[in-house]
């Protein structure tokens, strides 16, 4: 799978079964979805354990944050089947590093599955800036920011970003207070 398809595939799926939310995705395309309370930096993780595809997502993140990881390892389990062996692990220890091109597709394909078009078009028209849009659809801004790059390099609209999302921003948000999203 290429970045194209990271970019491509979220929105053949939200047409196919008529939602955005990861965790009924996941469940409707057969996958296991676990929430373990023993993670302490680790946000999420995916795996194929005995031929099933299995999201672990931190219990003690906050709901937002939990939608980010579940869409995230989503991607992964999605875009990124070569990567898993018949029993594998993908332990993102550098949760969403944007220098990795796997985490970068994982990235890519959750920003096009929480980020509606339609939603965030409505937000910038009325002149929201990038955080404040971000604030409004209720994604990281970082998510966003990624959203709009790649809108630009695969549809090409023209959208201002005037910085580069950081390196880890997952792992970098403070998730116990939302307002900092």
């Amino acid at each position: 799978m290429t970045r194209g398809d990271a970019f491509k595939l979220p929105r053949k799926l939200v047409r196919k079964y008529k939602t955005c939310d990861p965790f009924e995705l996941a469940r409707r395309m057969g996958m296991i979805i676990k929430f373990c309370s023993d993670f302490v930096k680790q946000r999420g993780a995916s795996a194929i354990v005995l031929g099933n595809r299995v999201i672990f997502i931190n219990s003690n993140l906050s709901e937002q944050m939990q939608r980010m990881v579940c869409a995230h390892e989503l991607g992964h389990l999605l875009l990124h089947r070569a990567c898993y062996g018949k029993e594998a692990w993908v332990l993102n220890h550098e949760l969403f590093d944007i220098r990795d091109e796997l985490e970068y597709e994982a990235n890519v394909f959750a920003a096009n599955l929480l980020i509606d078009d339609a939603e965030m078009f409505d937000f910038l028209e009325e002149g929201y800036n990038v955080v404040a849009t971000a604030s409004g659809l209720g994604v990281n801004v970082n998510l966003l920011m990624l959203k709009l790059i790649e809108m630009n390099k695969q549809q090409g609209f023209n959208f201002q970003v005037s910085e580069t999302p950081e390196r880890c921003f997952m792992g970098s948000i403070q998730d116990s207070n939302a307002q900092d999203w």
